[in-house]
């Protein structure tokens, strides 16, 4: 994974002021409730990189926004017997954003 994980941005940038610090890597670990290893690989990133922040990830990117996925979901929760063809139509009537019927299958 890109993120390593159980950690926010900010609880990433803590651990790495404790290591910086000269605090032992077990105690860091158990303040933060994760394993030594991923304070190792995110020490690591911050040495190659010197940013804590996540790499670039490849794949395509995604070609709706959080807010029309929610709208999706809500529009399908609240109208349970519309096709996703319907549900398509009426995002891009509302966004312009046209999205396939399978798009909306998938949320």
């Amino acid at each position: 994974m890109g993120r390593v994980q159980g950690l926010t941005l900010e609880r990433r940038q803590q651990a790495l002021g404790m290591l910086v610090a000269g605090m032992p890597v077990n105690n860091v670990a158990n303040h933060f409730g994760v394993h030594r290893c991923t304070l190792s690989r995110l020490r690591t990133r911050y040495q190659q990189t010197g940013s804590a922040k996540d790499r670039p990830r490849s794949g395509r990117p995604k070609k709706t926004t959080q807010r029309e996925n929610n709208f999706i979901v809500t529009s399908s929760r609240r109208h349970r017997f519309w096709t996703s063809g319907k549900i398509a139509a009426r995002l891009y009537n509302t966004t312009r954003t046209l999205v396939c019927n399978r798009t909306c299958n998938r949320l």
